[in-house]
């Protein structure tokens, strides 16, 4: 058996390791605050999504290291590094975000809140 990551292995094949990895990384999205996510930023490991990128599908993305898919997210503006200028609009408006952690990355998204 050859391990790729922790959680992905040579023996399994893609869409069954996707299958998995979908629900594995489904169960870990969390919910926190800027000012929690702030140290993630500062050492540039955080990426954020747009309202029109899934966070679960961006998460898969990197996490099986697809390359060439996470370039085109990246090109076309659905998945970027924040700057500090949103950083701190983020953190002044006390925003709250769903995030995911694939090593060594944390990605983000503003958490939308239903309308009652």
């Amino acid at each position: 058996m050859v391990v790729i990551c922790d959680y992905i292995t040579a023996e399994r094949t893609l869409p069954a390791m996707t299958d998995e990895l979908r629900q594995k990384l489904m169960s870990e999205i969390d919910i926190a605050e800027w000012e929690t996510l702030l140290p993630h930023f500062a050492h540039e490991r955080l990426f954020a999504c747009r309202a029109d990128l899934s966070l679960l599908d961006a998460a898969i993305a990197i996490a099986v290291d697809d390359v060439a898919g996470i370039r085109e997210l990246i090109r076309s503006g659905q998945l970027f590094t924040p700057g500090d200028d949103l950083a701190m609009a983020w953190f002044a408006a006390k925003e709250t975000f769903r995030f995911v952690i694939v090593q060594p990355y944390v990605l983000v998204k503003i958490r939308q809140v239903a309308q009652a």
